[in-house]
């Protein structure tokens, strides 16, 4: 975004790099642990996992990766964790919320998350993110 209103194309062409390969790391990661992609574009991945046996030893590949993924691009990378598409994607919303940079886990505080944050957002008085967030997914 900041590129693009400074009129920076280099920086631009470094940031699509680097999200570029952050997304093709998550991609080989997700494929190197028996998952699968569902959607990629730009910034965005979701994948689905069908073989997990012990989630809170997945739960810590996904910050590892989390972590690999920010030393390699330079970046941050939010991860919504859910049983279901709709969960993980409400997990995903809810880290945004939250602060981003951060493994979020489908459970009920996630709701309570969204309520707020739309409820905020509907109040005038939500934050930046609050309110982008409601306008995007919670309106």
């Amino acid at each position: 975004g900041q590129a693009v209103l400074d009129n920076n194309v280099q920086a631009l062409a470094e940031i699509s790099h680097k999200i570029e390969a952050g997304s093709e790391f998550i991609k080989q990661w997700v494929e190197d642990h028996g998952g699968t992609i569902i959607s990629r574009g730009g910034d965005e991945v979701t994948f689905e996992m069908t073989e997990v046996h012990d989630e809170e030893e997945f739960l810590d590949h996904v910050e590892q990766m989390r972590a690999d993924y920010a030393q390699m691009t330079g970046l941050t990378i939010t991860i919504g964790v859910g049983a279901s598409l709709s969960e993980a994607g409400k997990s995903l919303i809810a880290g945004k919320v939250l602060g981003k940079d951060i493994l979020v886990r489908y459970e009920e505080h996630v709701e309570e998350v969204l309520q707020d944050a739309h409820s905020h957002a509907e109040a005038g008085e939500g934050s930046e993110e609050e309110s982008k967030v409601d306008e995007a997914y919670l309106s």
